[in-house]
C-alpha cells in the first residue's frame, strides 16, 4: 500500500492512485470495458489491483461466483446491452461496460438456496475451463501438451481419449451454464 502512495505521489496523482485502495489485494469480479460481440466477467483473484481501464466489482451481499454467474447470464447481458447506445455494425461503435451502465442495471437478489446453486456452478465452469487451459500452449495456465494427458502406446488412442475428454467437458461445461440460465431466469421471474 505505501508503495503505491508513494508512486502516485512521485507521479503527481496521489488522490487518484490511492481511490478504492481499500479493495485492492481482495478478490472480486472483473471485466474488459470495451468488449468485442459480448462481455464476460470473471474472477479477480486475491492479491490483484485494479485500475479504471480494468474495474473490479466487490459484493457484500452476494457470493462472488453466484454474483459472476449473473453477470454473465442472457438476461442480465441483454438487460445491459440495452442500456448502451450502440450503433450498426458499420458504424465501428463498440460495446462499453462503464460502471454506470452496470449500476443501472438491475440485480434481483437471489435466494440462499438459488445462491448457494449459482456459485458451485459458477465455480465448477470455472474449475473446467481452467482445465482446459492446462493444455493450451498459448495459456498461462499451460502444464502439458494434450496427447500427454492420456498417454498410450497408440497414438490414435491417446487422440481418441483426448477428444473424448474434451467433449464431455465441453458438454459438462453448457450443461451447467444452462442450469445457471435457468436459475437466473427463475431469479427474475
Amino acid at each position: 500500500q505505501r508503495e503505491l502512495e508513494a508512486f502516485g505521489e512521485i507521479k503527481g496523482n496521489a488522490a487518484r492512485s490511492r481511490q478504492s485502495s481499500e479493495y485492492y489485494f481482495k478478490a472480486g469480479i472483473t471485466w474488459p470495458r470495451r468488449p468485442h460481440l459480448r462481455g464476460h466477467f470473471s474472477m479477480l483473484p486475491p492479491g490483484s489491483i485494479f485500475t479504471d481501464t480494468g474495474p473490479a466489482i466487490f459484493s457484500l451481499n452476494i457470493d462472488k461466483w453466484a454474483l459472476c454467474a449473473i453477470l454473465n447470464s442472457t438476461l442480465h447481458t441483454s438487460l445491459l446491452h440495452l442500456l448502451m447506445p450502440r450503433g450498426t455494425e458499420e458504424s465501428g461503435q463498440t460495446l462499453k461496460y462503464e460502471m454506470g451502465y452496470l449500476e443501472a442495471t438491475p440485480i434481483m437478489p437471489p435466494s440462499k438456496e438459488q445462491e448457494v446453486l449459482l456459485a458451485s456452478t459458477s465455480a465448477r465452469i470455472w474449475r473446467i475451463l481452467r482445465s482446459c487451459d492446462e493444455w493450451n500452449e498459448t495459456s498461462h495456465q499451460f502444464k502439458m501438451p494434450r496427447l500427454l494427458l492420456h498417454p498410450s502406446e497408440d497414438l490414435n488412442k491417446s487422440v481418441e481419449k483426448w477428444h473424448a475428454n474434451a467433449a464431455g467437458l465441453a458438454q459438462e461445461a453448457h450443461d451447467l451454464y444452462q442450469r445457471a440460465e435457468v436459475i437466473v431466469s427463475d431469479m427474475y421471474g
